[in-house]
């Protein structure tokens, strides 16, 4: 059977009552294949699509097959249960991590501030220790005039 006597029986297998379509084209496996972007090698005048649904899945990342096994329900519920946990761990972690980092960050930031208020403190008590000392050359001292006043 060659691609035109195929295309001339596939044109009267579906006949314009039988599909929910309004354009139907039949093309050969070496023309589905220049139009899905692949090449076959000698394909010749063979009607297999096998070619044509190779390189097909090959152009798809996943393929969706809405089947419903009613057994398979049994198997995928422990397997989604396993997926979500370990997603739901992936995020705590992160979130830990995140924590943990915010929680170094500020430990760091407390950590020069008290620094700096150390070295504040320092500057300051020799400050007054420097006037302080005009103090110590009066003949009478500051605490002693306070009382007096009082």
């Amino acid at each position: 059977m060659t691609s035109l006597s195929f295309a001339a029986a596939s044109n009267q297998f579906f006949a314009d009552k039988s599909l929910p379509v309004t354009n139907f084209q039949c093309i050969s496996p070496s023309e589905a294949l220049d139009l899905i972007g692949s090449k076959g090698i000698s394909l010749g005048e063979t009607n297999f699509g096998d070619a044509v649904h190779a390189a097909w899945v090959a152009k798809k990342r996943s393929l969706t097959v809405p089947l419903d096994v009613p057994g398979i329900h049994r198997i995928m519920f422990p397997r989604k249960v396993a997926q979500m946990t370990a997603i739901g761990f992936a995020v705590v972690f992160v979130l830990m991590l995140l924590f943990i980092f915010s929680q170094y960050r500020d430990y760091f930031i407390y950590k020069d501030e008290l620094a700096d208020r150390q070295h504040q403190k320092e500057l300051l008590e020799q400050q007054y220790k420097q006037e302080s000392k005009v103090f110590d050359t009066l003949p009478m001292k500051p605490d002693v005039l306070k009382e007096c006043w009082r």
